[in-house]
């Protein structure tokens, strides 16, 4: 989500669609798991954050409710619907994690930053989303949603997500149009050996959903046990199956 018109430079952005549902399913489910691993409040950076919330389109919201009323992300989400809203990551984090966690958010936008304010969430110092993956601060999670600017440069962005998932989870998420770019990321990140829980989904319903496929990596903290581990991508691998199975097949 980059704004409230739903552009970026190249990715025509409908809101609630597909890839929304899948990523902030992920969201909710790993931000979930960490907060009954750890006793303290967590500390959570969102650096591509886009709005607090916005507008929703009938179809999407439909959806939402018909399809995943059973779900964690309907029920976060249920009041904001019922406005014709919809929850951006900061909002869902904040809901999911309560008031005693530490939130640090960043956007390019800086109209996007004016819905935190006296929301007890800190603005981070930083130049670019990236940047926290620089910083030597480590985090419970950090969620990247970059949309279309990772691809244009993956290879180094992947090389700092390797090398800051010593000490911090990382949550990534991007669309791409063709196969061989998923394929070329998902290349990378075997090469390194670390470990990582993939999921995507195809094409949805061009109306709903745009032309877009979507895909999420999540890498562990060298913090995170096997057992932990297996268990997370368990969870993760059926919240997958779950949102494919709302597309359309093309």
């Amino acid at each position: 989500m980059k704004g409230q018109t739903g552009e970026t430079k190249s990715v025509r952005y409908r809101v609630g669609n597909i890839g929304d549902l899948l990523k902030h399913s992920w969201l909710i489910e790993i931000l979930s798991f960490l907060k009954k691993k750890q006793a303290k409040p967590l500390c959570y950076a969102d650096t591509f954050s886009g709005f607090d919330e916005y507008g929703i389109g009938k179809g999407q919201a439909e959806r939402i409710g018909k399809h995943l009323s059973r779900f964690p992300l309907f029920k976060i989400q249920k009041k904001a619907l019922s406005r014709d809203r919809y929850l951006g990551s900061v909002c869902i984090a904040r809901k999911v994690l309560g008031p005693a966690a530490r939130l640090g958010v960043f956007d390019r936008n800086p109209k996007a930053l004016d819905g935190f304010k006296g929301l007890g969430i800190a603005t981070l110092k930083i130049k670019s989303g990236y940047d926290v993956l620089k910083q030597k601060k480590p985090y419970d999670l950090i969620f990247l949603d970059p949309y279309d600017d990772f691809l244009d440069g993956h290879e180094a962005i992947l090389e700092m997500i390797f090398r800051k998932s010593k000490d911090s989870s990382v949550l990534l998420f991007f669309p791409f149009r063709h196969a061989a770019q998923e394929k070329d990321v998902l290349g990378i990140v075997g090469r390194s050996g670390l470990r990582h829980i993939h999921g995507s989904v195809g094409r949805g319903e061009p109306v709903l959903d745009g032309i877009y496929r979507f895909a999420v990596l999540f890498f562990p903290s060298g913090r995170m046990d096997g057992k932990s581990y297996g268990h997370l991508a368990r969870k993760l691998d059926a919240t997958t199956a779950m949102i494919r199975g709302l597309r359309t097949p093309h």
